[in-house]
């Protein structure tokens, strides 16, 4: 009765082993993403710090992404990276000012001003097409307010 019981549970016991050893919950699932990477500059000068944002839109879904700005330069690997399709681009972005300021905690750090116009942040319009593989965008930006 044993033998019986336990090869008609089988397949079941196959599946199950598969998705063990195979991974059932793949980073497959879901959106398809893109790596990324670029340069931020803002009338020819490199963005010393900021981030770099990328909204899904048009008919494309899934969860925004983001990439760090450092000396102009950003990257975000497949895994972190946008969802493939249109997505808009959201750019911010700091520099010093030569000053110190005191924190609300009572540290002394670089005083940051923003660079970045907002007709490239909250109020942007830029708009970039993400492939599958790896996309590199460039961002010269100026505070005239022309797009890139």
């Amino acid at each position: 009765m044993f033998y019986k019981h336990y090869f008609s549970r089988l397949p079941l016991l196959v599946l199950i082993g598969c998705c063990v050893a195979f991974g059932c919950n793949s980073q497959d699932d879901g959106p398809q993403r893109a790596a990324v990477s670029g340069t931020v500059t803002i009338d020819g000068e490199p963005v010393e710090n900021g981030a770099v944002e990328f909204v899904p839109t048009e008919g494309t879904t899934g969860p925004v992404a983001g990439a760090v700005i450092e000396n102009g330069k950003y990257s975000a690997p497949k895994k972190l990276g946008p969802v493939v399709g249109t997505n808009r681009v959201k750019i911010n972005g700091t520099r010093k000012t030569g000053k110190t300021v005191k924190t609300q905690m009572g540290s002394i750090v670089d005083e940051r001003v923003p660079v970045v116009p907002e007709q490239y942040n909250a109020q942007s319009t830029l708009v970039r097409e993400v492939k599958p593989g790896k996309n590199v965008f460039d961002f010269p930006l100026s505070l005239d307010g022309s797009t890139p």
